[in-house]
C-alpha cells in the first residue's frame, strides 16, 4: 500500500479495513513489470514477495539465536534444473509481476496505489506457505493429534478465497488476525501455538475470541521478562472471563500480544485511535471488555525491541511524523516548549474521552463499573498534564470539562484548584510552568555537576 504516513494506528486500521472489505480496489490501467535492474516503483519492490514461473518449490530454513536473530533463506528450483538460494529482503535480481490497483469510491486512508503479485504467482506462494504450514505440523503429529485441525482450517481458508473479477480485487478470506511492529519479531512457532490454543478450546467446547500470549523485551542487547504479564496472571494455561482478566490490572494495553479472531473483531468494529501514541491502551481494554472468552498462553512468542527514536520514545531533536507537522508547527508557533510532552498529554487525554464514550456506551453492570473504576483514575491522573504548557494549539483544556464528571479520585491541591476555579486556571497553568522550568533546570544543573566531577576523576 502506497499512502500517506498517517501512523501506526492508521497502518493497522487500513489492515483491519483491507479484510474486512471495506476498502474497494479496482486494476488501474497500467500494469508494471518490475524487473531487477529497474529502481522504478521501489516501494512495491521492497513490499512483495518473489515470484517465480515455477511449481517446483522447495523451502529451507535456518535459524540462527532463536532468542535474537532469525535469519531465514529459500531454495529455489527453478525450470532449468538450477536451485537458486534467495535472500527475501533482497530482490534486485529477480522479476515481480505486478498488478497496479487503485482505491474505489471512498478513500479515507488516502491511498496512492497498492500493487499486488499477479494471481499465478500469488497462488504459488500461498501454495507453498501451507505446505510448509504443513509440514511443520506433520513433524509433530503423534505429540498433539490438534494439528489436523490446524491443517483443516488452513486448507479451508485457501478453498474459501474467492477469485478476484478482472478488474475488481476481492481480499482473501482470513480467519484470525495478528499484529507485528517493525521493530520486532515472532518466535518461530508463535502463529502455530496461537492456533493450536484456539483449536483446543473448540474441542473442549469453550471457543475463545482471543489468545493472548507473552513477549520478552530486548533491550541493549540484554532479554528481559520484567515487563510481562506473568507477574500479573501467573505462568498457568487458563481460559479468562473479562470479569477474571479485569480483577487484577489498574492499566492495561494490547495490540501485538495477541491473535485474534477475525470474525469477531470485525463484529464489534473496533479500530485503533488514529493519530496517538499508547493506542493499544484503550484497544487492549475494549477488545478484552467485548470478549466472551480469552485464553491465556504464557509463553515467550514476542520479542519486543526497546530502542530510542522510536515512536514512543523519541528524541528531543527528533523531528515529529509528518502526520503530526501540523500540530508541531501550531505548536512553535505559540511559542514552544517541549512538543514531546505535550504529544503525550494529547495522546493520554484523547485515549481517555474514547475510554469514557465506550464505557458509557456499554450496559451499566458490574463489569462495566469495575472498568471504570480500575482504568479511569489512572488515564485522568494522565489527563492534568495538558495544564503542564502555557501553549495549547489544541485548546485540551478547553475540553477538560468533558472528564469532570468522572473526576472521583484523590486529587491534590493544585488538580482541586484546577477543577474547582476554571477561572483561575490561567494564572496556575503559568505557575506550573514556571515551577517545571525550575525543576528541569535543577536536575540539568545536578546532571553538568556530575559530569564534572567524572572529569576530574578521569584526570
Amino acid at each position: 500500500f502506497d499512502k500517506e504516513n498517517g501512523g501506526l494506528s492508521h497502518a493497522r486500521n487500513l489492515g483491519i479495513d483491507y479484510f474486512s472489505g471495506n476498502i474497494k480496489l479496482q486494476k488501474s490501467k497500467a500494469n508494471n513489470e518490475l524487473g531487477g535492474g529497474d529502481n522504478t516503483n521501489l516501494k512495491a519492490k521492497e513490499c512483495l514477495d518473489i515470484s517465480l514461473d515455477s511449481k517446483d518449490i522447495t523451502q529451507s530454513y535456518q535459524l540462527k539465536n532463536t532468542h535474537y536473530q532469525y535469519e531465514t533463506k529459500k531454495t529455489y528450483s527453478c525450470k532449468n534444473n538450477t536451485s537458486k538460494e534467495v535472500n527475501p529482503h533482497s530482490l534486485d535480481s529477480y522479476s515481480l509481476a505486478l498488478q497496479t490497483y487503485e482505491v474505489r469510491d471512498s478513500n479515507p486512508y488516502h491511498i496512492k496505489q497498492v500493487f499486488m503479485q499477479a494471481s499465478k504467482a500469488q497462488e504459488l506462494l500461498t501454495h507453498q506457505d501451507i505446505c510448509s504450514n504443513e509440514n511443520a505440523v506433520a513433524s509433530k503429529a503423534q505429540e498433539n493429534t490438534l494439528q489436523d485441525d490446524i491443517k483443516n482450517t488452513s486448507l479451508q481458508s485457501l478453498e474459501s478465497t474467492p477469485q478476484s473479477s478482472p478488474c475488481l480485487h476481492i481480499p482473501p478470506h482470513i480467519d484470525y488476525l495478528i499484529f507485528l511492529d517493525s521493530d520486532d519479531y515472532w518466535e518461530r512457532e508463535c502463529i502455530e501455538e496461537c492456533v493450536r490454543g484456539f483449536m483446543k478450546c473448540k474441542k473442549q467446547g469453550q471457543s475463545v475470541e482471543v489468545v493472548w500470549f507473552e513477549f520478552y523485551c530486548l533491550l541493549n542487547g540484554r532479554a528481559t521478562t520484567d515487563d510481562n504479564w506473568m507477574q500479573l496472571y501467573g505462568a498457568e494455561e487458563k481460559i479468562l472471563t473479562p470479569q477474571e482478566w479485569i480483577q487484577k490490572t489498574r492499566s492495561f494495553w494490547l495490540s501485538w500480544g495477541a491473535l485474534i479472531e477475525f470474525r469477531f473483531l470485525k463484529f464489534i468494529g473496533l479500530r485503533f485511535l488514529n493519530g496517538v501514541l499508547y493506542e493499544d491502551g484503550a484497544f487492549g481494554v475494549m477488545l478484552f471488555m467485548q470478549a466472551q472468552r480469552i485464553l491465556r498462553l504464557p509463553k515467550l512468542l514476542y520479542c519486543y525491541r526497546i530502542r530510542e527514536q522510536s515512536i514512543t520514545n523519541p528524541t528531543t531533536i527528533q523531528a515529529p511524523p509528518s502526520y503530526l507537522q501540523d500540530i508541531y508547527i501550531r505548536f512553535k508557533n505559540a511559542g514552544g516548549g517541549d512538543f514531546n510532552a505535550y504529544n503525550r498529554a494529547r495522546s493520554l487525554f484523547y485515549l481517555t474521552l474514547q475510554l469514557v464514550e465506550f464505557f458509557d456506551s456499554l450496559p451499566q453492570n458490574d463489569l462495566t463499573k469495575m472498568a471504570k473504576q480500575n482504568f479511569l483514575p489512572t488515564y485522568i491522573k494522565y489527563c492534568f498534564s495538558v495544564f503542564d504548557f502555557s501553549n495549547d494549539p489544541l485548546n485540551l483544556k478547553d475540553e477538560f470539562y468533558k472528564l469532570l464528571p468522572r473526576i472521583d479520585i484523590k486529587l491534590s491541591f493544585y488538580q482541586t484548584l484546577i477543577v474547582r476555579y476554571p477561572f483561575l486556571r490561567p494564572f496556575l497553568v503559568k505557575l506550573r510552568v514556571a515551577y517545571l522550568w525550575q525543576k528541569d533546570l535543577e536536575r540539568k544543573f545536578r546532571r553538568w555537576c556530575k559530569s564534572k566531577k567524572y572529569k576530574i576523576a578521569q584526570a
